[in-house]
């Protein structure tokens, strides 16, 4: 598939201003109709498929050429979206605009029929004009681009603005739920997993955190954990276990002693904590993401060459110098070495193409023409500018907590508790920053990931409190008993329907993980070291209940006679 061409987007232009219908039974406009088909809107639906292979789980959908008035359509358009969404009336959109003669990357929607409401029209307008997300790029800038260039702009596009698109997702339906649907970015930014022991909270972590990160997983868990570990080494992933003694100094940022100082003298230095570390890296990431890379120069033989255009012409390039003396670029010399000027005295001059470069390259004036050669290179450097370059990749980043709730929350946290809402983050609209001690500044990025674990069983440990609780969507994990034999997972559900028979609630659920991979050998050892401590433990050493629970579940125990001990055989 052909590349799209400057002149081919010239020519749509040229065929929309003359605001004509396209006649089936006339040759002109059956030739003029393949030739745009061709050259803009087949190349479009191309463009469409090939960011859909570079974006796992996109899916496209394409336009016809003429609207079916006859009238040629004054933008050629494909759109993507998540198959998992489906098609919600959101899309990220790719096209040729025929009447600017610009490529066009942008967040849009469908504005007629009924897929969305009105009220939901008028949301989304307002969004889109305090968030814009589109990119132009005019016909012209494309000579000597290709697809590998255009796709890798469109990728970039996609993962820059996708917090944009699924805020749009979200004004669509106030029961879209970002913790069942797969979205651009997967998850709301602060998550609980919570539950029983041994449901697997700690374990899904590692392949959540892939997820967010990556935009997939893997079905195999060793090909997560291997990606989970090259992330951590990359700085993208920071784990943490809280504990009773875990403080705001180790989370954020605190002055501690130095114990390997030089000298006997205590010193103190100040110590960055994981939370301040990882939120430095994502925002900088961010704010890179922003600005849109560096400008990329374009060649000095592409912009001299639009330097010659007009000249080719036979048009003159009006010119003036630092004094505002006027002069004219009136055509290449013969042999196309140099360029020939009028000066306002009527005099010829010629300048070098050579020496142009050099100067163009950043080489000091050397010459007895500075005056003419200045102003030249000035519009070559300003014209060498017009490139579009790939913004820095917007990547997430993950802070996995386990155990979160095994500290005191709010003084771990501090005044961060406002920080974590969604639209405080840096960046949005009503983003905030706090100043911390000896440090400044401080505010939390969009793209830091929040994971936590918290063992609902541990009621001696601190809950936690309104505030942060209502900061966090809140994933219930619960025992899984068809990732077990049959046999296994039936013995499971009867000793946790013995557990709520004695009115525990679910909070003292028993989960799979204890039971994961065991085989007959090892059931009575996994029975004796954990499951019989636990429930000994949710019964307060009540051995008659314990006893009845697993009795019921028909599992073999009997209690010896001298210290009561529960035990568990074959």
């Amino acid at each position: 598939m052909n590349f799209f061409e400057t002149n081919n987007i010239l020519t749509y232009q040229k065929r929309l201003q003359t605001n004509s219908k396209y006649r089936k039974n006339n040759p002109a406009d059956q030739n003029i109709g393949k030739l745009i088909d061709e050259t803009i809107f087949t190349p479009t639906n191309e463009w469409a498929e090939l960011v859909s292979k570079k974006i796992p789980g996109l899916q496209t959908k394409k336009d016809t050429t003429w609207n079916i008035s006859g009238n040629l359509k004054k933008y050629s358009w494909a759109r993507v979206f998540l198959s998992s969404i489906g098609d919600r009336g959101i899309y990220f959109t790719l096209g040729v605009d025929g009447l600017s003669a610009s490529i066009v990357i942008k967040i849009d929607f469908q504005r007629t029929g009924n897929l969305i409401s009105d009220e939901h029209k008028v949301k989304i307008d307002r969004y889109l004009e305090d968030h814009p997300a589109s990119v132009n790029i005019k016909a012209i800038d494309l000579i000597n681009k290709d697809w590998d260039w255009l796709v890798n702009i469109s990728k970039d596009f996609i993962n820059k603005n996708s917090s944009t698109f699924n805020h749009l997702v979200d004004l669509l339906d106030s029961n879209w739920s970002r913790k069942t649907q797969s979205k651009i970015n997967n998850r709301a930014l602060n998550i609980i997993l919570y539950g029983p022991p041994g449901t697997g909270k700690t374990y899904e972590t590692i392949d959540l955190a892939v997820e967010i990160i990556d935009h997939k997983r893997s079905d195999k868990r060793e090909v997560n954990k291997e990606r989970f570990e090259k992330l951590r080494e990359a700085k993208q992933i920071e784990f943490v276990t809280f504990h009773q003694n875990y403080t705001y100094e180790d989370f954020i940022v605190g002055i501690k002693p130095d114990i390997n100082g030089d000298n006997d003298q205590l010193r103190f230095e100040l110590k960055e904590g994981v939370f301040y570390r990882i939120s430095k890296l994502a925002q900088a990431n961010f704010e890179a993401s922003q600005q849109g890379g560096q400008t990329e120069q374009i060649p000095f033989e592409e912009v001299f060459d639009e330097l010659m255009k007009p000249l080719l012409e036979n048009q003159e390039i009006l010119f003036s110098t630092a004094r505002g003396l006027p002069f004219n670029i009136i055509g290449p010399t013969a042999s196309g070495k140099s360029v020939r000027l009028r000066v306002s005295t009527g005099a010829i001059h010629d300048i070098s193409k050579g020496t142009l470069k050099r100067y163009f390259e950043g080489e000091e004036y050397n010459t007895n023409r500075p005056s003419y050669y200045e102003p030249i290179v000035n519009w070559l450097k300003e014209k060498s500018k017009r490139s579009i370059t790939l913004a820095t990749p917007l990547k997430n980043f993950v802070l996995i907590i386990d155990e979160i709730n095994r500290a005191n929350i709010s003084r771990v946290f501090g005044e961060l508790i406002t920080l974590l809402e969604e639209d405080k983050r840096i960046g949005n609209k009503f983003s905030l920053k706090i100043s911390l001690p000896n440090v400044g500044s401080f505010g939390i990025p969009p793209n830091l990931y929040i994971i936590g674990t918290m063992n609902t069983a541990d009621k001696s440990l601190a809950l936690l409190d309104i505030a942060l609780r209502r900061r966090f969507d809140f994933i219930y994990t619960k025992p899984d008993t068809t990732l077990l034999s049959e046999s296994v997972g039936t013995i499971l559900t009867d000793i946790n329907k013995g557990i709520r028979e004695h009115h525990k609630s679910a909070d003292f659920l028993i989960g799979h993980a204890y039971f994961i991979n065991k085989t007959e050998d090892e059931l009575p050892s996994v029975f004796n070291n954990r499951v019989i401590p636990l429930l000994m433990e949710y019964f307060g050493g009540n051995i008659k209940i314990v006893t009845e629970i697993l009795k019921k579940a028909r599992v073999n125990v009997t209690s010896d006679k001298i210290t009561d001990q529960l035990i568990v055989t074959k």
